[in-house]
């Protein structure tokens, strides 16, 4: 693609918040020009078209999933991930399948989590797509206080009729098991237990979560 400034970048792909000092034609020095650009391979980009690109959140972590349009040249696909939306690390590498259709689950994600997703041609050439964000659900379910004499109380923002609340040591052994449904507010007493820290996870069908408790 023709470019009176003669601008030219070895890595194809999609660039931003890039700063440039420009020179014109003229001579005059153009500073600090803000631009979002695409770079070219041979006149073209990658050809592939992306139908989807999106992302889901679950107590299992995020699920990331991507469909392209028709088979293409494609080799793989770079999924990267990042903090801020800036500064990102590589994920995963994914590599192309006759169904075009593609997933992987980020078991760690941050609160807000931003993917960034890339197709690798067999040539090497590369293309760079949209960057979404997928959020962290925010746990409903909390425990308090946080160190008792022996009653707690389980407090969840909606009704729940298969909850599970148990009750384990720092190595891992079950002391308390109970099956419970309530709404709002559960009364649960761990008077039985001596002195000490535990951790208590409170299942529903929604989401499991867990505290730690200071019996004293």
């Amino acid at each position: 693609m023709p470019d009176p400034y003669g601008i030219q970048l070895a890595d194809p792909g999609r660039y931003s918040r890039g700063v440039f000092g420009l020179v014109d034609p003229s001579g005059i020095y153009i500073l600090n020009y803000d631009m979002v650009f695409q770079t070219y391979v041979n006149g073209a980009v990658l050809p592939v078209e992306l139908l989807s690109f999106k992302g889901v959140n679950s107590k299992e972590g995020n699920t990331v999933l991507w469909q392209t349009a028709t088979p293409t040249n494609v080799d793989r696909f770079i999924l990267e991930r990042s903090k801020d939306g800036i500064n990102f690390e590589s994920l995963a590498t994914v590599y192309s399948n006759k169904q075009q259709v593609y997933s992987f689950k980020d078991t760690q994600p941050f609160s807000t989590t931003y993917y960034r997703l890339s197709a690798v041609d067999a040539n090497g050439q590369t293309k760079y797509f949209n960057i979404i964000s997928i959020k962290k659900a925010v746990a409903s379910i909390n425990v308090y206080p946080a160190i008792t004499s022996g009653k707690i109380a389980i407090h969840t923002k909606d009704a729940v009729s298969d909850g599970i609340i148990k009750i384990t040591d720092l190595n891992g052994r079950t002391l308390l098991l109970k099956k419970a449904t309530w709404s709002n507010d559960y009364p649960f007493d761990i008077a039985v237990l001596a002195k000490g820290l535990y951790i208590i996870s409170v299942s529903t069908s929604i989401e499991t979560v867990s505290f730690k408790i200071y019996r004293e």
